[in-house]
């Protein structure tokens, strides 16, 4: 994965805020110019009106593209100096332009703004290195009521890989054993399977439904002891 992709790789452009910060509009998009301070060489940063991201440097003296810093086994004190600056330069659009959106499915955005609304909870993202997976807890005790993870579908008993957004939800023991016995309801992924359950938000179930269980969840643990988070 390049600097770019690592960056923004869930960034999505706030297109309101790129004109006051310095892009200019063109027919195919935004573009943003910037000469970085220490090695002087141009950085283009373009915007596609589909939100499609590009970034590019340039020596202003030959007008020649300079691409030493995307590979890994190029070295030496400049290039080093351009891979800084240009890393730097790239966070500075996205936390300026740029908002952050990690879950991309239409259920999942359904729950997180129905929580949102219901709880006044946000996401919390607990883990640097992993991006894709956040919790929900309640602002009382500090319990979690809710994780949402992505995973291969494969963890789940199915065949193909491809990465699916889930939730997990708490209830009680004798409540988690009736719901896996039911058709879209799986033991708890990386939890406490006797405690929690695991639902895949690829609208196989009704988003009503999931926002029953997330209330039954919420309440589950209002006066619960601390859960044990993983298996």
């Amino acid at each position: 994965m390049d600097i770019l992709q690592k960056i923004f790789r869930y960034k999505k452009a706030d297109f309101p805020s790129l004109i006051p910060y310095g892009f200019s509009s063109t027919p195919a998009g935004y573009i943003y110019q910037q000469q970085l301070p220490k090695s002087h060489l141009l950085l283009t940063f373009t915007v596609s009106r589909t939100g499609q991201l590009s970034a590019a440097l340039t020596d202003p003296v030959t007008d020649e593209p300079y691409v030493l810093h995307l590979m890994e086994y190029a070295v030496g004190s400049f290039i080093g100096t351009v891979r800084q600056e240009y890393e730097e330069a790239l966070r500075v659009i996205a936390g300026s332009c740029f908002v952050t959106e990690i879950f991309q499915g239409r259920q999942t955005k359904a729950i997180i703004a129905y929580v949102q609304q219901t709880y006044q909870c946000r996401l919390e993202h607990l883990w640097p290195d992993a991006p894709e997976n956040a919790v929900w807890r309640r602002k009382d005790n500090a319990k979690w009521f809710g994780v949402l993870l992505t995973v291969p579908k494969n963890k789940l008993g199915y065949a193909d890989s491809e990465p699916v957004e889930i939730i997990d939800l708490h209830a009680a023991p004798e409540q988690v054993a009736d719901y896996i016995t039911r058709k879209h309801y799986y033991p708890g992924w990386h939890m406490n399977k006797k405690h929690w359950y695991t639902i895949i938000l690829d609208n196989s179930l009704p988003t009503a439904e999931i926002c029953k269980r997330i209330d039954e969840s919420y309440g589950s643990v209002a006066n619960a002891a601390k859960h044990t988070a993983h298996k």
